[in-house]
């Protein structure tokens, strides 16, 4: 099955269900016809290339690697976001813009979304906001997978220091 019919399945159960959580959008879609792993991936890519298109313009630094971790938590590849063929489609279902609704279903499903809200709500600046690698699952996260691949990845990022107080006190 080709990128952009999964693409086109996501978007069908989406509009169908746009309040459906990941298991169901993975059942619905395998049902559909979906390759389990085309299904996985396309639930994990496609809200990433949406939120990305909804924080467009906002000086974001976003990184363009991906991790693939096991259910485990161990790392089994990493690649470069814009050389996978669904993240690539997924930019394709942006032109023409979908509906307003299918939009945001997918862009605040995206992690990256919900990670900038938190960092705004909490008053940074998001020209100062420098996103860390893509964490994808191969498979659903077993009992402490994501705090695993959490430490890989703090591990593997370098250590962002604050920028030093002034000497100046204002008055």
């Amino acid at each position: 099955m080709s990128p952009e019919e999964t693409l086109r399945i996501l978007s069908s159960v989406i509009q169908d269900s746009p309040q459906c959580d990941d298991t169901f959008l993975f059942d619905e879609m395998v049902k559909r016809g979906c390759l389990e792993q085309s299904a996985n991936e396309a639930i994990q890519l496609t809200p990433i290339a949406f939120g990305r298109a909804m924080l467009h313009g906002l000086g974001i630094q976003f990184s363009n690697v991906f991790l693939v971790f096991s259910g485990e938590g161990v790392l089994m590849k990493q690649g470069i976001l814009d050389n996978h063929l669904l993240f690539q489609a997924s930019h394709l279902l942006l032109s023409p813009p979908p509906t307003k609704e299918l939009f945001q279903a997918l862009a605040l499903r995206s992690s990256e979304v919900r990670a900038v809200n938190e960092l705004l709500l909490k008053r940074s600046k998001p020209e100062n906001l420098r996103l860390a690698p893509v964490a994808l699952f191969s498979a659903p996260a077993q009992e402490g997978a994501i705090e695993k691949a959490s430490a890989y990845l703090r591990n593997q990022l370098p250590e962002v220091k604050p920028p030093p107080k002034s000497r100046w006190k204002f008055w």
